[in-house]
């Protein structure tokens, strides 16, 4: 966006600079000066393709050290311009339009410490050139207001770099959150729609294998979900030992991916980490160590088979080959050979809740929401900023005050309309604007404050100016009052409310300039100044209010991204757990943990593949998210393992919610094809809070364990039906750290 900005700023300078030089040249034309004319013309053609090479970085680099130049070299060469032109002029005051210049550095988006130092050396050039000529009250004022304007720009433009950088770290990491899973530390589902997505676009072949570990769900429900979860972080540690793409699908699925390598050489390689998979172990208390067996399918998309649908196409294929590895006896790698085109199945109904895109859709339709919020934060945090700005301000016009009144010792009339406007403007102004940026005052109303506060300092600026300019005795340059309304720019007030504002105020400087004091070369010159000026730092003003919305939108989308299961859409085990800790910070309230687990859904799986598998499983939420109620927080914690937290003040309401959550999950029924009806084996754990025995941490590892002995007490019942228990007053450090 900083090239955007420095090639309408350099095209709004050109105009700026052909001003100023058709001045010049007119008034030069028939001096002794007149060689100095093809001199500026080629000054102002030079600063020009400086900065249209600053926004080609193809080719120019980065482009700041060309953009510095250029502003650099319009400074000097305007201020010996004005200068020029303001010979005949006793108390002339050259500096503010070269200075408006210069502040074109902290509009391009480039580094602050570029900005700040070009900033500093050329602000302290100016004033060291200005206060080399003969001592006047204007001048120094003109000296203390740019310095004064440049610290309280150098320090918003720090501000706003600080807090990007923060966002932008923070979108990055919650970016990867949306994308990893939360159990091993793998890329989840969705990374992996997006990496085939991408990989559909290569111009290789994609290969992609499936791995499952054989067996896996009769050893989960002989060991527990903790035991089977430690035995999936070290199957994912293992296939994540190469090069390759590696994510975990789903439950004890693991799909690897190759884009641009020779299917024989992905061949082989798949058969070798299924071979690494089956040589894991895991550690099962007395019964020893345990050695599972892997099957994996293989599947190629070849370059001429690429098409919109070949992402779907390839992972049924890979899935087809796993269970034909499996149906011949498991423990080998098969690959598809009827091709992608064969046999794939129409999309599921809800298939499109799967993908990054329709999710980032239905976050877009949210959008009023995301904004009011947006709104409200944004506003809040302009408070404090435009706090900082009128006490800056007000603390400049008392520098200002003090050198021209009491060091200078003008006339007694310019004292005395020095003294009205500081009694009658600025002190009023300064506390109407510090009322609306109070905690008392709504941000809303703050804003409005804040706005007549400028404009009543802008107001009297100018009623200074038209009092002073008749009698030769010029204080208030026109730049001046400008410049108080430039800074409205950095003040974080909504665009929509501030443009309008900004453009009243300098449009009837403008306008009361030239009617009063008729039209000259140099006011012309400076009201082109202020035009341009105006413009610049309200698209600025615009586009830092459009970019931090678009990154606020972006990071409240990966927040939702990170804490959903990526095929349900359901919370994930993030937030479960996150629910579980703050359901323990209540006081004197039950708390109950309902493991919910698809009876024999492996072997429907096995059956019908994991793309009907998924379908089930989003069918099974959408049940269990319209179950929940306001206290309660459901979500998926494992491969067909669906957690709830309920907390109630009466242990008959909590238990009674968590059997009917689980009456109709057993309910659920898939017409298909393939048609399907599912039935639920449920544990529930209660304990109640404020009966601590043991740390937080240590009491939510013991309640999710018992819930999970109670559901595979169920499962040994005859599964379809619930157990409860409660807490025993015992801890288990090691589950408790496990889920720390």
């Amino acid at each position: 966006m900083g090239y955007k900005v420095r090639r309408e700023l350099a095209y709004g300078v050109l105009v700026l600079d052909a001003i100023i030089a058709a001045a010049f040249a007119g008034h030069a034309a028939h001096t002794r000066d007149r060689w100095m004319i093809p001199i500026v013309i080629a000054l102002v053609g030079a600063t020009f393709v400086l900065r249209r090479m600053s926004y080609r970085p193809d080719r120019c680099g980065t482009g700041n050290g060309w953009f510095i130049a250029a502003t650099v070299i319009d400074v000097a060469w305007i201020y010996y311009v004005h200068n020029w032109l303001a010979l005949n002029e006793t108390a002339r005051v050259v500096m503010f339009v070269p200075f408006s210049v210069l502040l074109s550095l902290v509009v391009v988006r480039m580094p602050f410490r570029h900005a700040a130092v070009a900033l500093v050396v050329g602000t302290i050039l100016l004033s060291t050139a200005e206060l080399t000529l003969p001592f006047s009250a204007p001048r120094l004022v003109a000296v203390l207001v740019c310095a004064s304007v440049g610290v309280i720009v150098l320090t918003a433009t720090l501000i706003v770099e600080r807090d990007a950088r923060r966002s932008w770290r923070m979108m990055r990491l919650l970016d990867a959150q949306a994308r990893t899973d939360v159990l091993t530390g793998l890329p989840n589902r969705r990374h992996l729609e997006e990496v085939l997505d991408a990989a559909t676009a290569d111009t290789g072949p994609v290969c992609l294998a499936i791995i499952d570990v054989d067996g896996f769900k009769s050893y989960n429900d002989s060991h527990g979900h903790v035991e089977g979860d430690v035995y999936l972080q070290l199957v994912a540690e293992r296939l994540s030992s190469g090069d390759e793409f590696v994510a975990r699908m789903s439950g004890d699925e693991f799909a690897v991916v190759w884009r641009e390598t020779a299917p024989a050489v992905a061949r082989r390689r798949a058969e070798e980490l299924r071979a690494d998979v089956a040589g894991a172990v895991g550690s099962v208390g007395d019964d020893g160590v345990r050695r599972r067996t892997a099957s994996a399918g293989f599947a190629i998309l070849a370059e001429r088979e690429k098409n919109s649908d070949s992402m779907r196409r390839l992972l049924y294929a890979a899935d087809r080959a796993l269970y034909a590895a499996k149906a011949a006896g498991r423990d080998s790698t098969r690959s598809d050979t009827a091709g992608i085109a064969a046999g794939a199945p129409a999309p599921p109904r809800d298939a499109r809740a799967l993908s990054s895109r329709y999710e980032h859709a239905v976050w877009a339709a949210d959008k009023r929401g995301c904004d009011a919020a947006f709104s409200a934060v944004y506003r809040s945090r302009g408070q404090a900023i435009r706090r900082s700005f009128i006490a800056g301000i007000f603390g400049a016009f008392i520098v200002g005050y003090v050198a021209q009144v009491i060091i200078g010792r003008p006339q007694p009339g310019v004292a005395y309309q020095i003294t009205m406007t500081m009694l009658l403007a600025v002190v009023p102004a300064t506390v109407l604007a510090l009322v609306g940026t109070s905690k008392r005052c709504s941000v809303r109303v703050g804003e409005i404050v804040y706005l007549c506060a400028v404009g009543l300092i802008v107001v009297g600026l100018m009623w200074e100016r038209l009092v002073q300019v008749p009698t030769g005795t010029v204080v208030v340059p026109f730049l001046l009052p400008v410049v108080i309304v430039q800074h409205l720019a950095l003040t974080h007030i909504r665009y929509r409310l501030l443009a309008p504002a900004m453009w009243l105020m300098v449009l009837g400087l403008a306008a009361v300039e030239l009617i009063v004091f008729g039209f000259e070369d140099r006011r012309f010159i400076n009201i082109v100044v202020a035009v341009l000026m105006t413009g610049v730092m309200a698209q600025m003003s615009d586009r830092a209010e459009s970019t931090r919305l678009l990154l606020w939108r972006r990071t409240r989308e990966l927040e939702q991204m990170g804490r959903r299961d990526p095929i349900t859409n359901l919370p994930n085990r993030r937030v479960f757990y996150t629910a579980l800790i703050d359901a323990f910070g209540l006081e004197e309230k039950y708390v109950g943990v309902l493991l919910l687990d698809l009876d024999r859904f492996k072997e429907y799986n096995d059956e019908h593949g994991h793309l009907a598998g998924d379908d089930l499983l989003r069918t099974v939420a959408s049940t269990v998210l319209d179950s929940e109620s306001s206290e309660e927080t459901a979500a998926r914690v494992g491969g067909d393992e669906f957690g709830v937290v309920v907390v109630g003040d009466r242990l008959d309401t909590v238990l009674g919610r968590c059997s009917t959550i689980r009456d109709r999950v057993a309910a659920v029924s898939v017409d298909g094809p393939p048609r399907a009806h599912a039935s639920a084996s449920a544990g529930f754990a209660w304990t109640r809070t404020g009966d601590e025995t043991g740390s937080r941490l240590e009491r939510i590892g013991e309640l999710i364990r018992q819930a999970d002995v109670a559901l595979y007490q169920a499962k040994r019942d005859g599964r379809n039906r619930l157990v409860s228990r409660p807490v025993v007053p015992q801890t288990t450090v090691e589950v408790a750290n496990e889920f720390a």
